[in-house]
């Protein structure tokens, strides 16, 4: 009788680990539209977040940083012998994945028409959508591999029906001076303070450059304002009363003199701004568009 038990336990301890395999191929497998005149070659195997290192081991604590969830592979041939892999990232929300793109992205980069945006160079094609992040390469150059880059690239996107568009607080940031595509999201340490999270920023003013941020709060009130965060990693005060949009300064010593705006949950700021009264400017003006979306 005892062995009658055993058996089956034994063999469903071998079986277990051909199921689990199957079960991330076809996760992976799903990733990945059949394309005319193309044949495809899935990897069976995603990579995790605990494994993510075997991938990209230099770049991996970055990715991770942006809520990355997990990585799909695949290889697209044609007859003409150009090959192309694909490799599709996804992270937790729609702000890390934004977050991730925005840090290998260059305001000098060949911006093109791709899920909400992407760009091209020899041999690379990068895009976002929703919370994907996809990069697709080949070692062929010239036109018909670039065309076949494109060509791939809408087909993902079309396959993996993200919704596109810029995270919504990026779409309420002042538009007068902003550099085109210098938006970045910082998951982490911003301004160099562990405390410091969840950061949207924008570069202005090619000539006299200076950054503006949006620390947006948690509308439950369960957490600290994130003025008050800013003001106990940076001044060591906790105990500040500050007006609602009403333009302070805070001297940090690591950054220099912070400019910042409380308008309801949500704080703005800028960085790198030596000139009081356009940082007065600017952030009264975006205060008067957060007002009216954020409280």
């Amino acid at each position: 009788m005892t062995l009658h038990m055993r058996t089956p336990m034994l063999g469903f301890s071998c079986i277990l680990p051909l199921l689990i395999t199957i079960a991330c191929s076809q996760e992976a497998e799903r990733h990945f539209p059949d394309i005319a005149s193309w044949s495809k070659t899935v990897t069976p195997e995603q990579y995790k977040p605990e494994n993510l290192w075997d991938f990209i081991d230099g770049a991996a604590e970055i990715y991770l940083s942006y809520g990355f969830e997990d990585l799909s592979l695949a290889e697209y041939t044609h007859a003409s012998a150009i090959a192309i892999r694909v490799e599709v990232y996804r992270h937790r929300s729609h702000a890390d994945a934004f977050g991730i793109y925005a840090q290998e992205r260059n305001p000098s980069y060949r911006f093109i028409d791709v899920g909400t945006q992407g760009y091209i160079e020899e041999g690379v094609l990068n895009y976002l959508a929703g919370t994907y992040y996809v990069k697709l390469t080949t070692h062929e150059s010239g036109t018909e591999a670039q065309d076949a880059l494109l060509l791939i690239a809408h087909a993902m996107d079309r396959h993996l029906a993200q919704p596109h568009g810029w995270p919504m607080p990026l779409r309420l940031f002042p538009e007068r001076g902003r550099i085109l595509n210098s938006e970045t999201y910082i998951a982490e340490s911003f301004l160099g303070y562990p405390e410091l999270r969840s950061a949207y920023v924008a570069e202005y003013d090619s000539l006299s450059p200076y950054k503006v941020y949006l620390l947006i709060g948690d509308a439950s009130g369960r957490s600290p304002h994130p003025l008050n965060t800013l003001l106990r990693a940076v001044a060591r005060d906790d105990a500040r009363t500050v007006p609602e949009s009403t333009v302070v300064r805070v001297d940090d010593p690591n950054n220099g003199p912070l400019y910042v705006i409380k308008v309801g949950m949500s704080v703005a700021g800028t960085l790198d701004c030596r000139e009081e009264e356009r940082a007065r400017r600017v952030l009264e003006d975006f205060a008067t568009r957060l007002s009216k979306t954020l409280r």
